[in-house]
């Protein structure tokens, strides 16, 4: 009964079948991916995080021990080393496909991120409709979506940290050894892609504790030594000296040293000075409106939902990352996409505002279809973003957000941008050679990422005055430059990316 009176009608009309409705979504979901996944430009830190995979892939494979010395060893590189023997297996040895092979294996770990975050919503609301409106929710989110095509670091750690929460629940609620090696291997791979996978044992041994049994306590013991076994085992830099190299890997990620300048609220600050508003403000400024709401309301109707134990997952999913962060001043850069992998959690405690409004209208005609057209026009407005400012979604900002936004926080900090602009002057300029200058590393990597017959056009110099246009994504440099300009990339009507005529 309790399933039926959470049923959404409007789909209930339409149809009926589960497997139906599931299949049409990550279907569509998938074939959108497949479709634009070769649309996204090359950010900032793909070539340095593919460096650190093939670094360490040389180390496993016994080449070299360079590994030991790499200035990026801490990074996590579970995901990279997957990366890497993908481009191996596949023979890969051109720029654009190799990174194209990149973008799309990235994408395909966030569907089934998605679709882990499906069976959640579903286990837990107790109707596969509130998993599809669940994982909606989380693909329109512009930003995520966008990220999960070329960031390998945070989005792969979100799509990995869902498959654990998941294996959590399902080890609490069936310990056994099946559950525990799921959850076990799930955690070590978690961790082995950034150390902030620490929370997921530290989270099972908080909700494990009210097991008594002896047999009980032996399944929490396998899965502390099953997963430990793996973590060392899914990150090659361990394998020497486990301890000192985790204890080093900590240390260094939870306070990582950068300290580049960022824009923030029109003005440019240290990393290492950023305020403590910093990160409440950007996840303020860049997260649906539709999510904020619910989410926020979901936090104060929380004692009306049901399993609480899963509600209280859900709350420390959200806030123990948050809160470690404000209270251990870690440095956080480049918006909020470190702490991406708390945004499942607050569709989840969207959802719980919604399943207890929706018990409370769903009796009448009137209020039941209002409802559900609040929660539609709220997700149609990331949704429509999406579409008329693809693949551009990584500037989303909210209404919260204000104007004059190149001028007050940083845009296209990443320069995937760059791609789009050497292909506006690839389409309008005929020219055999064409010599370009960009301001920032990510121009150089676009045009190493273009088809060969394209990129063969390009020259790049190292004097603006020598270079014919001038193209700039305005980090570290929000004003425009005393050139005329000649094009420009916009979403809606901020440029992020301009591109000037020098001579």
């Amino acid at each position: 009964m309790q399933t039926q009176s959470k049923d959404l009608p409007l789909i209930k009309v339409i149809g009926n079948s589960q497997k139906f409705w599931t299949l049409l979504f990550f279907s569509a979901f998938l074939l959108v991916g497949i479709l634009t996944y070769r649309d996204y430009g090359i950010s900032w830190d793909e070539e340095m995080q593919r460096n650190t995979g093939m670094v360490t892939s040389q180390y496993v494979l016994g080449e070299n021990t360079d590994l030991l010395t790499y200035i990026d060893r801490y990074y996590g590189t579970a995901f990279e080393l997957v990366l890497i023997f993908a481009e191996k297996a596949f023979d890969l040895e051109d720029t654009h496909d190799i990174f194209l092979l990149r973008h799309l294996l990235t994408f395909l770990l966030f569907a089934l991120g998605v679709f882990f975050f499906f069976l959640i919503c579903k286990q837990h609301f107790g109707s596969w409709r509130w998993g599809l409106l669940g994982a909606a929710f989380l693909v329109l989110s512009p930003r995520i979506f966008a990220h999960a095509f070329y960031n390998s670091k945070d989005l792969a750690f979100l799509s990995v940290f869902i498959i654990a929460i998941y294996s959590l629940i399902l080890f609490l609620q069936h310990p056994h050894w099946k559950t525990l090696i799921f959850h076990a291997l799930t955690t070590a791979f978690l961790i082995d892609i950034r150390i902030l996978g620490v929370l997921i044992p530290a989270l099972t041994v908080c909700f494990y504790w009210n097991k008594r049994g002896i047999k009980d306590w032996a399944y929490l013991i396998g899965y502390g030594g099953f997963a430990l076994f793996a973590t060392v085992l899914f990150w090659p830099l361990l394998w020497n000296s486990p301890i000192q190299e985790f204890i080093a890997a900590f240390n260094k990620m939870s306070h990582y040293p950068w300290d580049g300048v960022v824009l923030y609220g029109g003005q440019f600050i240290k990393a290492l000075d950023l305020p403590w508003h910093y990160l409440p403000v950007w996840m303020l400024i860049t997260t649906p409106l539709v999510c904020i709401g619910f989410f926020i309301l979901g936090l104060l109707l929380c004692f009306y939902a049901k399993k609480k134990q899963e509600v209280l997952i859900f709350t420390a999913w959200f806030f123990l990352p948050v809160m470690a962060v404000l209270i251990l001043q870690s440095v956080v850069y480049d918006g909020w996409r470190q702490l991406f992998f708390v945004y499942p959690a607050m569709v989840l405690i969207a959802l719980i505002a919604i399943s207890v409004l929706w018990d409370k209208v769903k009796e009448g005609r009137f209020l039941r279809y209002a409802f559900i057209g609040i929660v539609a026009l709220g997700l149609l407005e990331p949704f429509g973003f999406m579409v008329f400012n693809h693949p551009h979604q990584n500037v989303y900002f909210n209404a919260f957000s204000g104007n004059d936004l190149r001028n007050r926080f940083e845009l296209d900090y990443w320069g995937l941008s760059f791609k789009q602009g050497l292909e506006k002057i690839l389409e309008k300029d005929s020219s055999k050679v064409i010599p370009i200058y960009v301001e920032h590393w990510p121009g150089i990597s676009n045009v190493s990422f273009l088809p060969k017959e394209d990129r063969s056009r390009f020259e790049l110099v190292e004097d603006e005055a020598d270079a014919k246009y001038f193209l700039t994504n305005y980090r570290w440099h929000s004003k425009d430059y005393d050139y005329e300009k000649w094009d420009s990339i916009k979403v809606k009507s901020t440029e992020i990316l301009g591109i000037y005529k020098p001579t």
